[in-house]
């Protein structure tokens, strides 16, 4: 082919589609990639290379202030942006994060955040201002408690997860997940979160290119439309299956790719994730609700490749009546103090008619336990009259460790739709500690983590705690009458390596007099 043949074959071919951001992606990204492909469509390639700055980098920066945080806790929350940004660079090649006091990141700390949030994103499509603040509290739930350096480093995971164009997840211990008090949060970068951040990195590369090498593109994009905001599947009864379907509408250029992730494993979905531009999928659910009772409402995330919609969760609640109910008639935390002698739980089956099935066997698991069962008929604590089903008896051997033990009854019945029934319960003696040992992860700088002392009532003292590693610093806070907080700060000096060591405490509990709490690190 000539030259003059292959430049006519170029031009009827036209320019190259613009990149699709992939599903799991935020929408202050998707947005700026669409931005910047209309641009470079247009040909305004100054302020196509101008919007483009503020996508994400390979190499980019951060910078860290505070609004009305102590210095301490100031110093914490820097030492667990290093520790994210170290695991940021290990999960991502070539990724390079430095401190710069005019940043594309700006991570800011302050005491508490307006309502019940505790984290507040500003993106910013302006190169003169950080692509994104983050704004994090330290103080969280009623109490005003602080959180240790481990939520901390899960916090900044986020905020630089946030940057790389990554949207918040479902899914329990994976890096985009957070929650806004306490919990059990992943400190590392997980390989999904890792691959669309080298997503997102090459596509802002791509466009940054273009602009800079002045070269058109298609800003071809999808345009999802889903009608249904929300299902009602109004009042049913326990066992029934139910069923619903809306529709996925793609009404832009280019193919819309979607996934659905429930926040429940009572979901079956069924559907194809690819519609093509002018057509319309089907999302076919079928809910199992044979584990639930009372109202509900359960989420399905759909994600999708769509910059003006790119996360909705849609609603799906109503009440199902119960089918059965098993019952202690205690308060709904199911916490039995233990005594010399033992202690006797008791639970009622029954229904408001005749029950749907029949028991056939029953075990306790978890704690060591005797249990058997009759039927009954009589009063339960809490409920009005008189009920008819079966009574089961639980005798729970007083040889339990201290602390709060988890237990479960399980019962086999006759039924395809219940085959079993089961309840948990707690059994606690003397003090719970939770955590049972206090583990600091790596170190960098000073480490700082916490665990929480339960006592059996109101009644319960922790009254003083101690450490004979001088390099371990522990504190006692009460948080509510029967609850208290010990929270351990590790200052390794200069030592280097693997760390750990004990904390005791002394307590006013003649079952836990004495606590001690293993806490463990490792220094870089």
């Amino acid at each position: 082919m000539t030259p003059a043949l292959l430049g006519f074959a170029i031009a009827l071919a036209g320019p190259e589609p613009a990149p699709l951001p992939p599903i799991g992606t935020n929408q202050a990204y998707q947005q700026g990639v669409k931005e910047v492909a209309g641009l470079l469509e247009n040909g305004q390639f100054a302020d196509a290379a101008k919007r483009a700055s503020n996508l994400p980098k390979t190499e980019f920066t951060v910078a860290v202030k505070s609004d009305g945080v102590d210095a301490d806790t100031l110093a914490l929350f820097k030492k667990s942006v290093d520790a994210s940004i170290d695991a940021w660079q290990r999960a991502v090649p070539g990724l390079k994060v430095s401190f710069a006091a005019k940043a594309d990141l700006l991570i800011t700390l302050v005491g508490e955040i307006d309502g019940t949030k505790t984290l507040a994103l500003f993106p910013s499509p302006d190169p003169a201002e950080p692509a994104l603040e983050a704004v994090v509290a330290v103080k969280r739930l009623s109490t005003k408690a602080v959180i240790d350096s481990n939520i901390m480093t899960a916090e900044a995971n986020f905020a630089i997860g946030q940057y790389l164009g990554l949207e918040q997840v479902p899914s329990p211990m994976a890096t985009m997940f957070r929650i806004d008090g306490f919990g059990v949060r992943s400190l590392k970068v997980d390989s999904t979160a890792a691959q669309l951040a080298k997503t997102t990195l090459a596509q802002s590369q791509i466009l940054r290119g273009h602009a800079k090498s002045k070269t058109k593109v298609e800003a071809a994009f999808p345009g999802c439309f889903v009608a249904t905001q929300d299902i009602d599947f109004k009042t049913v009864t326990q066992g029934e299956p139910q069923y619903f379907q809306f529709e996925v509408v793609n009404r832009g250029r280019a193919p819309l790719t979607f996934v659905i992730q429930p926040d429940c494993s009572c979901f079956r979905i069924d559907y194809n994730p690819v519609v093509e531009p002018g057509q319309t999928g089907i999302v076919s659910i079928a809910m199992s609700t044979t584990e639930f009772q009372g109202h509900q409402d359960k989420g399905l995330f759909l994600y999708t490749n769509d910059a003006e919609t790119p996360t909705r969760r849609i609603s799906v609640h109503g009440t199902i009546k119960p089918a059965y109910q098993f019952t202690t008639g205690w308060p709904t935390e199911k916490t039995f103090a233990m005594t010399p002698s033992g202690v006797k739980i008791q639970y009622f089956l029954y229904a408001d008619g005749p029950l749907p099935f029949e028991p056939r066997k029953v075990a306790v698991s978890g704690v060591a336990a005797a249990t058997t069962f009759a039927p009954y008929e009589g009063p339960v604590p809490g409920v009005e009259g008189n009920v008819k089903g079966y009574r089961f008896e639980i005798l729970v051997s007083p040889s339990s460790p201290v602390g709060r033990n988890l237990g479960a009854i399980v019962v086999q019945t006759d039924s395809e739709v219940f085959p079993t029934v089961a309840a948990n319960f707690f059994v606690q003696k003397g003090v719970d500690v939770s955590p049972k040992s206090i583990y600091l992860g790596d170190i960098q700088g000073i480490g700082e983590a916490w665990a929480i002392l339960t006592g059996m009532d109101d009644k319960f003292e922790a009254v003083s705690a101690e450490s004979a590693d001088p390099r371990i610093v522990p504190t006692l806070e009460k948080l509510k009458p029967g609850v208290w907080r010990l929270r351990t700060t590790v200052k390794p000096g200069g030592f280097k390596g693997s760390l750990a060591g004990t904390v005791t405490v002394k307590t006013n509990d003649p079952d836990s007099p004495t606590i001690v709490v293993a806490v463990q690190g490792y220094v870089k």
